[in-house]
This record gives C-alpha cells, sequence and structure tokens, in this order.
C-alpha cells in the first residue's frame, strides 16, 4: 500500500470571510494515511471462473478431457488478445543493460515497482525507467504487457511518452519513458496552496485534451489523480498524464460503448459507480478530472472523510459545495463547469471530448 494524501479542514469559513494566506495554511491539515488502492478481480478471472463451472456440470468422463480442450482454447484466446505488435515485441526481447545505464538512486516508488533515471548509452539521452519486479505477488504479466500495448498506441504532447519496454532481465520488466522534473501536480499544490483561477483553468485544459486523445483512442485511464499528473520541468507550466497501470483499451470486439467492472482508481478520485460497484464506462475518468480541478482551485478535496469509509459515504451521498472563502473569486461559469463533471449519474456528466476542450478554450481567453 502507498501513501495518499487526504486533505481536511478543520471548519468552514462562509465566502467574504477574509483570511490570510499564512493562517490559512496553519487551519488547513494534510493528514496522511494508508490507503489502499482497490483492485477488483479482472474479467479475465471471471471467465476462468465461468469454465471451471461448466466443467463441473459435465460427466466424470467428459470433464478431463474438456478441461484440456477449453483451457488451451482459453488461454490461447486471451494471448492472442494480449499480443503486442511486432515493434513491441521487438523492444521486449532487446536488453535494458545494453541501452541504459541507471544514474543515482531511487527516484520513485510503487508497491511493486521503482523508478530510477537512467541515460540511453548512444545518444546521453537522459529518461525515466520504471523497473516492476516479477517476483512480486502483484506483478501481473498480462496486465504490463497492456500497459506497454496502451502507451504504444497514445502519443500525445500531455501523454507520458514511451521509448522502449525490455522483460529480458530475470527479475524486473523495464518501461523506459521521458524523464520529467518538474514535480507533480500534488507537490506545486503543496507548494502553494490552490492555483488561481486562469492557471488551473490553463492546467485542466492541457488534461482534457491528454484524456479526450485517450477515450478517442479507447483508452480509459481509471486513475486520474494530481499525483498521476506531472509538470515537465520545474520551469514549465507543460504537464503530462503518467501512470497507466489501471488504464482499459477497448478492443475490436466490445462494442462501442465499453463497460467496466473492476473496481480500481484511488478513493478520493473515484467516481460513484465505481463505489457502489456498478458496471462504468469512461465517465469516471469526467468525474476524476472534476476532482482534480476542483482540488487544484481551493486547495482540498470535495468529498471528505478521516477514513477511507467516509470518504466513499461523502462521494456518494454528498453534493459538490462551494461554499468557502477560497471560492469567492472563482467565476459561476467554472463552478457549474465543475458540477457538469461531478454529476452523480454518470449520463447526465460531461463527457471529456472536443467540445468540453473548446469550453475550456472560451474560458481560458476570457479569464486573460
Amino acid at each position: 500500500m502507498n501513501p495518499k494524501t487526504i486533505f481536511v479542514r478543520e471548519k468552514r469559513r462562509p465566502c467574504g470571510h477574509e483570511i490570510s494566506n499564512e493562517l490559512r495554511l496553519k487551519e488547513r491539515h494534510y493528514i496522511t494515511s494508508q490507503l489502499p488502492i482497490w483492485s477488483g478481480f479482472r474479467s479475465l478471472w471471471k471467465e476462468g471462473l465461468d469454465l471451471i463451472k461448466f466443467e463441473k456440470k459435465l460427466p466424470d468422463n467428459d470433464r478431463t478431457k474438456s478441461h484440456t480442450e477449453s483451457s488451451t482454447k482459453f488461454r490461447n484466446r486471451h494471448r492472442k488478445t494480449s499480443m503486442l505488435s511486432d515493434l513491441e515485441t521487438d523492444n521486449l526481447q532487446k536488453s535494458f543493460v545494453s541501452d541504459y545505464r541507471i544514474l543515482d538512486g531511487i527516484i520513485g516508488k510503487g508497491s511493486s515497482a521503482k523508478i530510477y533515471k537512467c541515460t540511453h548509452k548512444k545518444t546521453g539521452a537522459l529518461r525515466a525507467a520504471k523497473a516492476i519486479k516479477k517476483g512480486s505477488g502483484l506483478y501481473d504479466s498480462v496486465a504490463v504487457r497492456a500497459e506497454i500495448e496502451i502507451l504504444t498506441s497514445l502519443r500525445h504532447p500531455n501523454i507520458v511518452h514511451l521509448y522502449h519496454a525490455y522483460e529480458d532481465d530475470p527479475d524486473c520488466v523495464f518501461i523506459v519513458t521521458s524523464l520529467y522534473s518538474g514535480g507533480t501536480l500534488m507537490s506545486g499544490l503543496f507548494e502553494q496552496g490552490n492555483f488561481s483561477e486562469q492557471a488551473a483553468t490553463s492546467i485542466m485544459l492541457q488534461i482534457f485534451s491528454a484524456v479526450a486523445h485517450c477515450h478517442k483512442n479507447g483508452v480509459v485511464h481509471r486513475d486520474i489523480k494530481t499525483e498521476n499528473i506531472m509538470f515537465t520541468s520545474s520551469r514549465s507550466m507543460q504537464l503530462v498524464l503518467i501512470d497507466f497501470g489501471f488504464a482499459k483499451k477497448r478492443s475490436f470486439l466490445d462494442q462501442e460503448i465499453m463497460l467496466m467492472h473492476s473496481i480500481v482508481g484511488t478513493p478520493n478520485y473515484m467516481a460513484p459507480e465505481i463505489i457502489l460497484k456498478k458496471s462504468y464506462s469512461e465517465k469516471c475518468d469526467s468525474w476524476s478530472i472534476g476532482v482534480v480541478f476542483y482540488t487544484i482551485l481551493c486547495g482540498f478535496h470535495p468529498f471528505h472523510g478521516s477514513n477511507v469509509d467516509q470518504i466513499c459515504q461523502s462521494i456518494v451521498n454528498d453534493e459538490v459545495k462551494f461554499e468557502d472563502a477560497e471560492w469567492c473569486d472563482v467565476s459561476e461559469n467554472t463552478k457549474f463547469f465543475l458540477e457538469e463533471l461531478l454529476r452523480k449519474n454518470p449520463e447526465e456528466r460531461l463527457p471529456v471530448d472536443e467540445l468540453g476542450i473548446s469550453r475550456l478554450k472560451q474560458r481560458n481567453a476570457g479569464l486573460k
């Protein structure tokens, strides 16, 4: 489990109540607790369970034959759908240590992966290498290959860029991406408390563009949060969306609208339909974007609680509010845009598409 940050405020202040930035930071508490990253059963396992249930209904003489034939057919079908392109397969057959040299120490760490700064031996270019440990109980080779396939299919200035992937090492799979030195959006939020409406709108325009590109290519991120958005450098306001470990891509066999069932994501950013264990679509990303937008505008999450259960209850039951002093200078149009992203009913929720990007551009131009 990774430490996740919950934003908790001591009290509400009515709009119009003047308070200094120093006092505001003193009143606001940032409580770090161990929040689980929720992950549910994959559809692959469900299909496997269905196969077992089917075989139990067969006579004893047919069961062994059925198990062998059906299991082989099941594995082959899944292997076929999870195979990478020729380019990706070539990348996986090369040697990481022959192409890259690891520098310094660990620059990032997760439950089953570590991130290192490395340099490309031929060009000297600095890059980031995500080392996913194979022996870990959380290691899933199918999920790792799916992440590589998704990153290979996405090319956008606001999405992390994949260079190579290697699985020749006996201990790790290495995923090499661009190196971003500007820190996460979360770290930027800690430094200044919250962003101005103009800066926040500019930030969300980039994220909207990245996620719209994902959805257009049949990819749902499913874990959009301030920790998964990075500044490309300390002197730039350009951002990139990272960590596609929970992302899901629609295959050519799926319907036009892809419905998912796995419970994945980070509690503070999870849509109500995921918490309620209902099937869900790409609109879960719209909700997460709304939470990010709200958070960077005021400095705290829209739904609160001292533990996971309380946060989830707030997400399902509470309406988004703009009563605090931080919202006094935020326009009504931006508040309405947030309400559209944070609607409980996903069918009424604003989609992340070109129309939404156009509206954000108009808002951004009006704020300058």
